[in-house]
């Protein structure tokens, strides 16, 4: 088959509702001279995700796929298996793309002839109620929990790497090449990085990214995204990430992980509890900080690897 302008790719499960809001967004994009689909893979969702993709069919040039055996990565690699688009952009399910979303990347791609990788910026939407603390676009964890990406105001080359919620890639840059399927969601508790990995991978064949700020999209974060214990499990498995992510030997021991970790997991815990009680603005930044300790002994442990860093991407 011919190819096309454009193929957008994202997997979904078992969030139908916000899914059909997302389907809904792209049906809005400015498409005008351009060829495109939407490739979205239904990793194994037991809820009505089948019929939604059935139905945005009669609306989008989409193309539906089922990877019943849950892995985010496992379904993206099938999306990439058939994705026709000379420029890939990658997405997920919770997002409200701006309305020049692709043409401005389609844009972007044929002024930077040289580069393969492109980024817009990543805003966050959050729900009614949030902690003013956590709306604050200075909130230290911003990008870990809720990928807030904006590394500058102008477009060109950066040293951020995106996230998986916007980003696109040439295709011929990708050829003979797939993502990992040993790291990103799968299940309740995993290490994050799907499309890092990827990306350090490029990075090191000498590839670079330009930010496209004419490119963003609204990540949507729902009401559970704003508990302390849900963002102590996202702490959690962004550490489990960067172990496998950003390995270093240089660090003693103590029980089979960095001795750092136990000081930095304990330090955070006591500051957690204690901003819990007094209610502090900071009590989501320590128990942030007390998952990512945690996350990264424990996949230390589980692995059985050498010490290493753990680099905190943050805004």
């Amino acid at each position: 088959m011919a190819p096309l302008d454009v193929s957008i790719l994202l997997s979904t499960r078992n969030r139908v509702e916000i899914l059909a809001r997302t389907l809904e967004a792209f049906r809005a994009l400015d498409t005008r001279d351009l060829t495109w689909e939407l490739v979205a893979v239904d990793n194994g969702s037991s809820d009505s995700t089948a019929g939604v993709l059935a139905r945005a069919r009669e609306s989008l040039p989409l193309v539906a796929l089922s990877e019943p055996v849950p892995g985010k990565n496992r379904a993206l690699n099938r999306a990439l298996a058939i994705a026709r688009g000379r420029l890939l952009i990658f997405t997920d399910d919770d997002v409200l793309p701006s309305h020049g979303w692709v043409a401005e990347y389609v844009a972007a791609a044929r002024r930077w002839p040289e580069h393969s990788i492109f980024a817009g910026p990543i805003r966050p939407a959050m729900p009614s109620g949030t902690p003013p603390a956590l709306a604050d676009e200075r909130f230290r964890f911003a990008s870990v929990a809720f990928a807030r990406y904006n590394p500058t105001s102008v477009e060109g080359v950066v040293t951020e790497l995106p996230f998986g919620p916007n980003h696109a890639i040439r295709s011929r840059l990708l050829e003979g090449m797939r993502l990992s399927e040993s790291i990103g969601p799968c299940g309740r508790n995993y290490p994050m990085g799907s499309e890092t990995e990827l990306l350090l991978r490029l990075r090191a064949r000498g590839e670079g990214v330009v930010f496209v700020p004419s490119a963003p999209v609204v990540h949507v974060i729902e009401p559970h995204q704003v508990s302390l214990r849900w963002l102590w499990g996202r702490g959690f498995r962004f550490g489990r990430g960067q172990v496998r992510l950003d390995p270093d030997v240089s660090s003693r021991q103590l029980l089979g992980a960095p001795r750092y970790l136990f000081r930095e997991a304990a330090v955070a815990g006591v500051q957690a509890a204690y901003g819990t009680v007094i209610n502090s603005r900071r009590k989501w930044e320590w128990v942030i900080a007390m998952g990512i300790a945690c996350g990264a002994i424990r996949e230390y442990r589980a692995l059985g690897a050498q010490p290493a860093s753990v680099t905190m991407r943050t805004t």
